[in-house]
C-alpha cells in the first residue's frame, strides 16, 4: 500500500488547505490544525511516515448495540478501517464481542450494521436499508441479530 508522508508537504493533512509558512510545510498542518496535537496520537503520526491515519470516530451504546459515527475529518474512513476501530473500542470498554449488534454511520450520513468476530478481528457488513435514522438502523440491526440466532 503507498505511504504518505505528511512533513514537507504544501496542503495540510487535516484540511487540504494550502500552507504557506515554512513551519507549517515542516509540520504538514496548518497552526489552527496542528493546535493540539503536540503529544497526540496525530502528532507522532506527523513524525514518521505513515500508510494513513487511523480513523476519527465517535461512538456509543444505545441499549446493547454498539452505535459508531465516523468522524470523516480525514485519515481512513470507518469503513476503511473497521477492524482497528472496533479493537480500540473494544480496549475502552470491553465490546462488542461477537453478540453485540454494531451499526454505523458513515461518512455520508448512511447506517450500515456490522457482524464482528474479535478472535478472528474478521468483520462482515450487513446492509439495513436506505436508512440515516439511527433508532430504524438499531431496530434493523437488532431483528437481524435475532434472525441469526433463531436460524
Amino acid at each position: 500500500m503507498p505511504q504518505l508522508n505528511v512533513k514537507n508537504s504544501s496542503r495540510c493533512f487535516v484540511c487540504g488547505r494550502p500552507l504557506t509558512s515554512p513551519a507549517s510545510i515542516a509540520r504538514g498542518t496548518g497552526s489552527v490544525c496542528g493546535r493540539g496535537f503536540k503529544n497526540s496520537y496525530r502528532q507522532k503520526a506527523c513524525d514518521s511516515t505513515r500508510e494513513m491515519f487511523d480513523a476519527e470516530f465517535s461512538y456509543k451504546m444505545r441499549g446493547e448495540t454498539l452505535v459508531i459515527y465516523d468522524a470523516d475529518i480525514g485519515g481512513k474512513s470507518v469503513t476503511n478501517d473497521m477492524e482497528n476501530v472496533l479493537m480500540r473500542i473494544i480496549k475502552e470498554i470491553g465490546k462488542p464481542d461477537h453478540d453485540t449488534p454494531v451499526v454505523y454511520m458513515d461518512s455520508q450520513g448512511d447506517f450500515a450494521g456490522v457482524l464482528y468476530w474479535p478472535v478472528t478481528r474478521q468483520v462482515k457488513f450487513i446492509g439495513l436499508g436506505d436508512t440515516t435514522n439511527e433508532k430504524e438502523a438499531v431496530e434493523a440491526m437488532q431483528q437481524h441479530m435475532e434472525g441469526l440466532k433463531n436460524g
